[in-house]
């Protein structure tokens, strides 16, 4: 049986599911291919975000990889070239994903 990881606790070193009871950590694939996707996909949204309030044109590119997250596979590792590309374009415009935050006005 399959668990879908509803009911989660998230950690910067993971993610605790309480449906199967088990940790999920940062090298595990049910992180990188799950959690992690929607994790750069908020980021992604970010820099988006915060293009839109400077006024700013978005990149093609940034786009693009958007909407590859946003209709990403939930934990499909045919996803690893996205989650390479969405890495590649953080670091393109924002230095790491660390640097990718979101100021709340």
């Amino acid at each position: 049986m399959s668990c879908t990881h509803n009911q989660r606790t998230r950690y910067t070193y993971g993610f605790y599911c309480e449906d199967c009871d088990n940790f999920f950590g940062l090298d595990t694939p049910d992180y990188r291919y799950d959690e992690y996707i929607w994790s750069l996909d908020f980021v992604v949204n970010n820099m988006i975000v915060d293009l839109k309030r400077a006024n700013k044109k978005i990149p093609s590119d940034m786009c693009y990889i958007f909407d590859r997250l946003e209709h990403a596979t939930e934990g499909s590792i045919a996803d690893e070239k996205l989650v390479v590309d969405a890495e590649a374009l953080i670091k393109k415009y924002r230095g790491t994903p660390n640097d990718a935050s979101m100021v709340i006005k």
